[in-house]
């Protein structure tokens, strides 16, 4: 499963287990299909500062939301 260009800085596998998102310092967010071991869904919101992309990401417990920080001071939250 191959997507970042850049490194990947924090991992949040989902509530339920089906899907796993990846922040990079490449500024983007990026969703897999654990079960298709695809990408599903590339957001790219947050600007890379100072060399620094997305800091880190997590999923909300009840898996309805994926919380993001990057390097550019601002922290995001995402419907799922």
């Amino acid at each position: 499963m191959i997507a970042h260009p850049d490194a990947i800085s924090s991992l949040s596998l989902s509530p339920d287990g089906r899907e796993l998102v990846s922040a990079g310092h490449d500024a983007s967010l990026r969703f897999w299909s654990l079960e298709k071991r695809t990408c599903t869904q590339e957001v790219t919101s947050h600007r890379v500062m100072r060399g620094e992309g997305i800091c880190a990401c997590v999923w909300s417990q009840d898996g309805k939301w994926v919380v993001s920080a990057g390097g550019d001071g601002v922290v995001k939250v995402f419907a799922r």
